[in-house]
């Protein structure tokens, strides 16, 4: 090889680690970005002084995909624990004594104060303020769970938005992609830049992706619905109030008059279908953390309402039952249960000690509502001392065995369960209670699939919503049609009503704690990727730093040699000269 082509060839290999270093220098000054891939540079061809090169950002997507996934999960987890931990911080579980069995304790404490003398006045001031006091924490906690919703629905609209934003951000990626092959080589930054999007979207929702040859990706949520694949998809979020149930669509949202296909059960994992989970309305599901505003509020509406029912064996039953002296009925207010008469012809001073607004159920629940009886709040009747012995074995005895249920209608042997789904708890077989349904009536499957077979494993309907229930009795049409029924979630079992209160505050801080044990194990799990993903596609610093001193011996080397070329070149000249 001649003195020129010594030279062109140091020139080249100059400018070879030159494009290196440069590679190294941005994988270093971007060790601690977790968004970063490593860059290697590729030599592709080196002819005279120039060189040609292209850029091989480190991939793993196999990890990746479990990356994604845990980090969904994780998310979703987080989010869970902390509604749970709002509702516990509301309820007091904290506390020695939560705030809701704190109330009803000095409630049963009074009562028996005021059972052993009831001509004593003090007594009775203390039955009506420690049952004042009981009453606006019911309504209180209620209140406080209603702001919750409303708080989370619009934080899924905000999740909403934050979504669209990052599906147009990746559908231009991938146009740009789309419209230079060579993109994912030459510009390493753009594909750091699609996958951080992915995992912001993946921390909102669980996501499948494919990555075409082209390094653009289709996105798609974990039951098959498209985010991005020729384009970006775009949802809204309709979060109407009066009780209305809030539902998620495609945008723009159907014109008025027309129905919007609701997309709630669409969307799972990460913080918005958490978000979702919360606000479910069905309380079928065993899982605490899907219809978790629902079950709360379900379970004061329970005390609330043992409390204001005025049947048999309950407190207000027992209060209502007992006959009075005084002749003149200072009941409340009609619409309000407990509002008839006692069983006795003599009148009674109070018929109802609680009352809770049975007007509006739709709108207005018991646990909301549930208030002491006015005329006893403002002191222009008496607390009936005659119902104490009976009120007292009523608040004390251990006969509480209460549920939350799901309800709907029926239809040809079939029924509409609002938020059915895998988790829902429910099987073939469970026992179907409601009004003109027989006894014995169970579920047989949830519907049919594609070729028309039942379905009776809950985890193969994916976001099914029918029970086909069983025949009635005798005949062979169904369930028949317009039947009320109710799939019934046990609460409590024989206890008292202090019993009952305690049942609703450990259930909520069982659930709470059990949410915050299976997210820090789902936190870890996602660490651990990440540390894995990091260590297989990110930068190495003792790696990195090696490279760099055999480049810059290399750098030496060929700048020595153009250097000796240079100085022969010299002498030949000056030989000629």
């Amino acid at each position: 090889m001649g003195l020129s082509g010594i030279l062109s060839s140091s020139l080249g290999s100059i400018q070879a680690v030159q494009t290196e270093m440069q590679s190294r220098s941005d994988n270093i000054s971007n060790a601690s970005n977790t968004n970063y891939a490593e860059r290697t540079p590729i030599t592709l061809s080196l002819t005279a002084n120039t060189i040609t090169a292209t850029i091989q950002r480190a991939a793993d997507q196999g990890l990746q995909t479990q990356y994604l996934n845990s980090n969904s999960l994780s998310s979703g987890a987080s989010a869970k624990t902390g509604y749970l931990q709002q509702i516990n911080n509301v309820l007091g579980t904290t506390q020695s004594t939560p705030y809701l069995q704190q109330s009803m304790s000095n409630f049963t404490a009074s009562w028996q104060a005021f059972e052993t003398d009831t001509t004593d006045t003090t007594a009775e001031s203390q039955v009506i303020a420690t049952g004042q006091s009981l009453a606006q924490n019911i309504s209180q906690t209620s209140y406080s769970l209603s702001q919750m919703g409303i708080e989370t629905g619009d934080s899924i609209g905000s999740m909403i938005t934050s979504l669209n934003t990052n599906l147009q951000q990746l559908d231009g990626i991938n146009k740009q992609l789309n419209a230079n092959p060579l993109a994912a080589t030459t510009q390493p930054d753009l594909l750091d830049t699609r996958d951080s999007i992915v995992n912001n979207i993946s921390s909102i929702v669980g996501v499948n992706v494919i990555v075409h040859n082209d390094n653009s990706i289709a996105l798609y949520t974990q039951n098959g619905t498209a985010l991005v694949d020729k384009t970006a998809a775009q949802f809204s979020w309709n979060n109407p109030t009066g009780g209305t149930q809030a539902w998620l669509s495609l945008a723009p949202p159907a014109p008025s008059g027309k129905s919007a296909p609701g997309m709630n059960n669409a969307f799972q994992g990460g913080k918005l279908g958490a978000a979702l989970d919360f606000l479910n309305p069905s309380v079928a599901s065993p899982d605490p953390t899907i219809g978790t505003l629902a079950k709360a509020q379900a379970q004061l509406d329970i005390v609330a309402s043992q409390l204001a029912d005025n049947t048999a064996g309950t407190f207000g039953g027992a209060y209502y039952g007992a006959t009075s002296t005084q002749t003149t009925d200072l009941q409340g207010g009609s619409g309000n249960a407990g509002s008839a008469y006692g069983p006795t012809a003599a009148g009674n001073a109070m018929t109802s000690f609680f009352t809770v607004d049975n007007g509006n159920p739709a709108t207005v629940s018991p646990a909301a509502s549930i208030q002491i009886n006015p005329s006893l709040a403002n002191g222009t009747a008496t607390v009936k001392g005659q119902s104490a012995t009976a009120v007292v074995a009523a608040l004390t005895t251990t006969t509480r065995s209460v549920s939350i249920a799901q309800t709907g209608t029926t239809t040809n042997g079939s029924a509409t369960v609002t938020g059915l789904s895998q988790n829902s708890g429910l099987k073939v077989g469970m026992t179907v209670t409601g009004n003109g349904i027989p006894a014995g009536t169970t579920i047989l499957s949830f519907g049919t699939d594609a070729n028309g077979n039942p379905i009776t494993n809950p985890a193969q309907a994916a976001n099914a919503t029918t029970l086909v229930l069983s025949a009635k009795a005798g005949a062979g049409a169904g369930a028949g049609t317009g039947l009320s029924f109710s799939l019934q979630a046990p609460i409590a079992n024989n206890v008292s009503y202090g019993g009952l209160t305690a049942a609703v505050t450990n259930y909520q801080a069982t659930s709470q704690a059990d949410a915050a044990t299976h997210q820090t194990q789902l936190t870890t799990t996602t660490q651990t990727l990440q540390t894995r993903l990091t260590g297989e596609t990110g930068v190495n610093m003792d790696t990195e730093l090696a490279q760099l001193t055999v480049l810059q011996n290399s750098y030496a080397a060929n700048a020595k040699v153009i250097t000796t070329v240079q100085s022969m070149f010299d002498t030949l000249m000056g030989i000629g000269t």
